[in-house]
């Protein structure tokens, strides 16, 4: 998020590090739905992960 990428960015970082996002994880939707919409807050993200009772950002 600090990096603040545009989601075709971030799909290539992760690619590149091994990684993807999935659409089956709760956790990767409520992320790549923030970064579609230019939101990066972590508290903002944080909160929408934590009613989906997912793990936070940053623990």
């Amino acid at each position: 998020m600090a990096l603040r990428l545009s989601l075709d960015e971030t799909d290539e970082l992760l690619f590149k590090a091994g990684f993807a996002l999935s659409n089956s994880s709760p956790f990767d939707i409520i992320c790549a739905h923030y970064i579609r919409n230019g939101v990066y807050d972590v508290m903002t993200i944080n909160q929408a992960l934590y009613a989906y009772d997912q793990p936070l950002l940053g623990s």
